[in-house]
């Protein structure tokens, strides 16, 4: 019997997790991994086993090593991974965290928090990619960062927000990131406002607002997120 293919998600908080992207790894035959970053002992990993890896957001920061020291395991980890060659997404920390790994700063937004839905420009490089899918004309995104990258040398911009240029990146054909979330699910979302009520009422505003956007846009992004990764992961050959 063939072995099914297999996608590691690197997890950094307990709501954050694949969303809408999940139902559709499984529906290709993928096995889905969870691991914690904190608690792995990434001296058992070859990053180069997985036939994907997606490294998901979290609340915390890149540069914040002193008070994260798993942070330097798991760019180690990255960094092997990106010189592997194969697939490699990353949502918002996973995103900077891997534009870190790939030689770029990363910093805190110097617009502020960015929190709540609106809608990103898909550029022109980015509307040869599966992220035309995203584009404002068809769907609002959820934003929800305080912290920013620059962009890796050799990478490609795709996207950008009114407050943060650097929304979405490629870098070569395996590695997709993006500082937004089209990943996010009414479920899980529930539990993103209740534990950050100090962020949103930082950024002025409100659970209840952030819930009906939520109601209005999110099963619009869900199907756009669909067609995104389907298409994505087809050009990858998964």
């Amino acid at each position: 019997m063939q072995n099914k293919k297999q996608i590691w998600a690197i997890q950094h908080i307990g709501y954050e997790d694949l969303g809408s992207f999940e139902p559709v790894l499984k529906s290709r035959g993928f096995e889905v991994k969870y691991f914690c970053s904190r608690n792995i002992d990434y001296k058992g990993l070859f990053a180069s086993d997985p036939d994907l890896v997606i490294n998901l957001g979290g609340p915390m920061s890149v540069y914040d090593d002193e008070k994260h020291p798993w942070v330097h395991a798991e760019q180690q980890f990255i960094a092997e991974r990106i010189e592997s060659e194969k697939p490699l997404m990353g949502i918002c920390f996973g995103a900077q965290m891997i534009a870190k790994a790939l030689g770029a700063n990363t910093y805190a937004g110097p617009q502020g928090k960015e929190i709540g839905w609106s809608k990103i420009t898909v550029n022109d490089e980015g509307m040869k990619t599966p992220f035309r899918h995203l584009d404002g004309s068809k769907t609002h995104m959820l934003h929800w960062h305080g912290d920013t990258f620059d962009l890796p040398d050799g990478a490609v911009l795709l996207a950008s927000s009114d407050h943060y240029q650097k929304q979405a990146y490629s870098y070569g054909d395996h590695i997709f990131c993006f500082q937004c979330h089209p990943e996010v699910t009414p479920a899980k979302l529930k539990l993103w406002y209740a534990s950050n009520r100090h962020d949103i009422e930082e950024v002025g505003q409100t659970v209840d607002q952030l819930q009906k956007d939520s109601e209005v846009h999110n099963e619009t992004l869900s199907k756009q997120a669909v067609l995104f990764l389907n298409e994505w992961l087809d050009e990858q050959g998964l």
